[in-house]
């Protein structure tokens, strides 16, 4: 990663970083950086039971030639990506609550709070091409992802305005422009999705959840 956020949990987190209580990244704001020919731009690669790095701002940024995710959103909460620009990524924007290190609170901890389940992210006017063939850790092209799990769902993110592309993989269930899976009070509105168009949509809510016809 170029730009690493982490949580104050462990050494293999922060490596001088007691006494560790879980202290989160908070307030951080991500603008106008260039970052290319690298694996990923911004993220992280753990994250810690009911801690969220959170107000996290990433705008205006160009991240290109990367072989994997340019942003990686594991386990945050209150996050802005906005106006940013990414050509020949594995992947554009990934948000996540599982897919890396998943650690259990320090003693003492308590967790945050996480009301209805409300990520609060927004993926909102970027431009996106995810064609980096034979990128990204799972060896797939996605534009933008936001994925949970069974047992951690995610809810509250709004995908609107965005120019994205996903180049054909290699083959047709690892290349696509907008996936979504276990998902709550997703809004998907106003994008614009060119060439191989598809949206994946798998164990998401009620249909209400999910809005696909304003694609």
């Amino acid at each position: 990663l170029a730009i690493q956020l982490d949580i104050v949990h462990n050494t293999n987190m922060i490596s001088k970083g007691k006494p560790f209580d879980d202290t989160v990244c908070q307030n951080i704001t991500i603008t106008n950086n260039k970052v290319y020919n690298f694996p990923r731009a911004v993220g992280t690669h753990s994250a810690v039971k009911g801690r969220y790095n959170n107000n996290i701002l990433i705008e205006n940024n160009n991240f290109s030639n990367l072989s994997a995710d340019a942003i990686y959103i594991f386990n945050f909460k209150d996050v802005i990506v906005r106006g940013n620009v990414m050509e020949n990524v594995g992947k554009g924007v990934a948000i996540k609550t599982s897919g890396g290190t998943l650690y259990n609170r320090n003693k003492n901890v308590k967790a945050m709070p996480l009301l209805n389940n409300n990520y609060n992210i927004l993926v909102e006017n970027n431009r996106i091409r995810a064609n980096r063939k034979g990128g990204s850790t799972d060896n797939s092209i996605i534009a933008i992802q936001a994925t949970g799990t069974s047992r951690y769902r995610i809810g509250g993110i709004q995908v609107r305005g965005n120019n994205i592309w996903a180049a054909k993989g290699r083959n047709a269930s690892n290349s696509v422009d907008l996936y979504l899976k276990y998902v709550d009070n997703c809004s998907v509105l106003g994008n614009k999705i060119y060439h191989e168009a598809r949206v994946y949509g798998k164990h998401n809510t009620v249909q209400s959840g999910v809005r696909k016809k304003t694609y």
